[in-house]
C-alpha cells in the first residue's frame, strides 16, 4: 500500500479503534458519515475548505462544524478524528480514508468482501453455500453481497476484495471467444 495521507490517517484511526476494541463500530460510523456526504451536497460543501473559508471565515466555519458533529451520534474517537481532519484541512480525504479504513479492518480481521453478480436471483440456501465455498477456498471470513445483472446472460462474476475478478459468466465466455476469433483472423 502507498503511504498516502489518507492511508496514514486511516491507519492511525484503525490502530486507535483496534486498541479500544471498536474496530467495526468505528468503521460503521465512518461509513455513515461518508454516506451523508454522498446524499447531502450541502453537508459535502462543509467538507470543502476553500468554499467554506471564503464564505464564513475560519472561526465561524469551525463553530458550524462542531455543531454539526454535536448533532450526530458519534463516538468520541470518531468525533475527535473528524475535528482533527477539519483542523488540518483534510476533510476532503474522508472518502479515501473510509476505503482505506475498511481495507485495513478487513485485513486485520481476516475478512474478504465479495460482490457476487448473477443473471438471476439467488435463494437463501444458495447464498449460504456460496459463502461457505468462498470461505473454504480463501481461508477467510466472507462478507458476501449479491447483485443482479441480466446482461451476464448466465453464470456469475465475483469481485473479490478490491481488485480480483472471477468471471464465469456466459457474457465473459462469449467475449473470450470473440477475442480468440479476432486474433486468429488477424493471423490469416
Amino acid at each position: 500500500m502507498s503511504r498516502s495521507p489518507s492511508l496514514r490517517y486511516a491507519r492511525a484511526l484503525a490502530e486507535l479503534a483496534w486498541q479500544a476494541g471498536k474496530l467495526d463500530e468505528t468503521g460503521e460510523e465512518l461509513k455513515e458519515i461518508c454516506g451523508l456526504l454522498i446524499r447531502y451536497p450541502i453537508i459535502r460543501s462543509l467538507f470543502s475548505p476553500q468554499d467554506v473559508h471564503f464564505r464564513l471565515g475560519r472561526e465561524q466555519e469551525a463553530l458550524l462544524f462542531r455543531r454539526l458533529l454535536g448533532s450526530l451520534e458519534l463516538s468520541e474517537l470518531v468525533r475527535n478524528f473528524l475535528l482533527l481532519l477539519h483542523q488540518k484541512d483534510r476533510l476532503s480525504l474522508l472518502p479515501s480514508i473510509c476505503r482505506h479504513y475498511q481495507a485495513l479492518s478487513d485485513k486485520w480481521q481476516q475478512r474478504v468482501r465479495i460482490d457476487f453478480i448473477t443473471s438471476h436471483p439467488l435463494k437463501e440456501p444458495e447464498m449460504h453455500l456460496l459463502e461457505e465455498a468462498f470461505r473454504r477456498r480463501l481461508g477467510k471470513k466472507v462478507i458476501l453481497t449479491t447483485r443482479l445483472d441480466p446482461s451476464l446472460l448466465g453464470g456469475w462474476m465475483a469481485r473479490v476484495g478490491e481488485s480480483e475478478i472471477w468471471d464465469a459468466s456466459l457474457k465473459g465466455k462469449l467475449q473470450q471467444l470473440k477475442s480468440k476469433l479476432l486474433a486468429n483472423e488477424g493471423r490469416t
